[in-house]
């Protein structure tokens, strides 16, 4: 599909004495959208200049914005609170998380670099197309899906962390984004239920906010952008979405507290737990308990043969 040029949008939606007098007074006029169609949408969040309101209202209620809130939500809280209990469930719908977000924002990168964006359409099929290999892939191996897990949680983190602090350095921001997404892993097989409880409940409470967003519109699914820090395309945070960001980091404390003390371990399932793992850990110790049985077996069988031949070397 080929991208669709900005001033095309611009044009396909607004008279020419609209678009001049956006350039000339203020860039966030109020414009009559009846007649946009949907493929005029520029981008996932309908805003294609990062923050700033784009000449296309973005508070239109799509089929894609709807599928988007309602699935973030459920998911979202399902997190929060039984993200280490639905362990399999969590490898699952992290594991989708991390690929579809991966995927569509190095999409927005390159066109953003391009100066265009695609249909709403096109960033929904990659969105659940990615999405969907990756939660399959993490659901059906365990330590891909712990990785997945944890990083995906630490990406949360770190891009709520960036919208409050207005760093404008770039290299800071990807340095400070990599080291986020990467220590996560690297910890999560020393510590596991703590690592997960913490990611889950952190990417949870974001996910529920970002659900909350696309219906609210006040832009706080737009923290997701990291393209542009400085400049007119900068991402810029309103009241409304420093309040979000409170609640965020309020609930994600509640969750972790509540799975802390709630959820020792895991259910033990099979689909959403780690019935399995249990299963092969039982039986790797049944194995040793046999191995060690046989070792003493043996050495009393060889200490007692020992004996009998000194006996019988001393009458002899």
């Amino acid at each position: 599909m080929t991208p669709t040029p900005i001033i095309t949008i611009q044009t396909a939606v607004l008279p020419t004495t609209t678009i001049s007098s956006i350039s000339s007074t203020s860039p966030s006029p109020t414009i009559n959208t009846a007649d946009i169609k949907a493929e005029y949408y520029a981008s996932p969040s309908y805003n294609i200049s990062y923050g700033v309101p784009a000449p296309i209202l973005q508070t239109r209620n799509t089929w894609q914005k709807i599928v988007y809130g309602i699935l973030f939500m459920i998911i979202g809280l399902i997190e929060v609170f039984y993200g280490y209990k639905l362990i399999r469930v969590t490898l699952l719908v992290m594991g989708f998380l991390f690929w579809s977000s991966t995927s569509v924002i190095i999409l927005l990168i390159i066109d953003n670099s391009n100066e265009t964006f695609r249909s709403a359409l096109f960033y929904f099929a990659i969105w659940l197309g990615f999405g969907t290999l990756g939660g399959l892939l993490s659901y059906w191996c365990w330590h891909l899906g712990l990785i997945l897990s944890s990083a995906y949680g630490g990406f949360a983190f770190i891009i709520t962390i960036l919208t409050l602090s207005h760093i404008t350095l770039d290299i800071l921001r990807y340095i400070l984004i990599t080291f986020f997404v990467l220590l996560p892993p690297l910890v999560v097989y020393r510590y596991e239920k703590h690592a997960i409880n913490i990611a889950t409940s952190i990417a949870g409470s974001y996910t529920f906010f970002y659900g909350i967003d696309e219906f609210a519109n006040q832009g706080y699914k737009e923290m997701i952008q990291l393209a542009r820090s400085d400049g007119a395309l900068r991402f810029k945070p309103t009241i409304v979405i420093y309040i979000m960001i409170t609640f965020t980091l309020l609930l994600a404390a509640f969750g972790i507290g509540f799975e802390h003390i709630f959820h020792e371990i895991p259910c033990n399932n099979s689909w959403c737990g780690d019935k399995h793992r249990r299963e092969e850990k039982h039986s790797e110790d049944e194995n040793n308990n046999v191995l060690v049985h046989q070792r003493m077996k043996n050495f009393f069988i060889l200490l007692f043969s020992q004996k009998l031949k000194k006996r019988g070397g001393g009458s002899g």
